[in-house]
């Protein structure tokens, strides 16, 4: 008889092109600022290798936020 088995495959979604943008805030006090920030214009999955759960070593981490 032929082993039952499980074909896992994963993907990664994540940015495949990305930019910079810049755009004038204007604020309450009539001010106005620039502000810069990256802008993804596409993005897209990629193949990743998956690890069985069994071999999966998770470490507890305590994060704060402020």
């Amino acid at each position: 008889m032929a082993s039952k088995s499980i074909e896992h495959k994963c993907t990664c979604c994540s940015e495949k092109e990305v930019g910079q943008r810049t755009v004038q805030l204007l604020c309450a006090n009539g001010q106005r600022r620039s502000y810069t920030y990256t802008n993804v214009i596409s993005c897209g999955c990629a193949g990743a290798t998956c690890v069985p759960e069994a071999k999966q070593k998770y470490s507890r981490e305590r994060t704060t936020l402020k």
